[in-house]
């Protein structure tokens, strides 16, 4: 079973075996005096992997928060505009008790949107 985050296909480890394979490769064809220079080149190598992965990361992060603020503010704006009147109403019609219902029932919307989009 996939998982939701790593894409079908090629394993994302691919590329840093790719990276270590070079370097056995070139250490092995330059020798123990070159070992310090090809392992700072592999260590940028994977740093650089790592920061694009991170990148990755964290511009899906961003684009699933903007997202999910949008939904929000979909869902948050009418409860509120609506609400407001019909609290208003409540009091009058019901006193404290229809205030208390109006305001029970925004809680429950919004309790029950978020539980949704979880």
């Amino acid at each position: 079973m996939a998982s939701k985050h790593r894409p079908q296909g090629p394993s994302r480890s691919d590329g840093l075996k790719d990276e270590l394979a070079a370097a056995v490769a070139a250490r092995r064809e330059l020798g123990e005096q070159y070992d310090d220079h090809v392992a700072a080149a592999l260590a940028q190598r994977i740093e650089a992997l790592i920061d694009e992965r991170l990148e990755t990361a964290m511009t899906r992060a961003r684009t699933q928060a903007k997202a999910d603020s949008e939904a929000f503010m979909k869902v948050a704006l009418p409860v509120l505009g609506f609400g407001i009147p019909l609290a208003i109403v409540g009091a009058i019609v019901a006193g404290s008790n229809g205030f208390m219902a109006v305001l029970l029932m925004i809680f429950l919307i919004n309790v029950l949107w978020l539980w949704r989009s979880r």
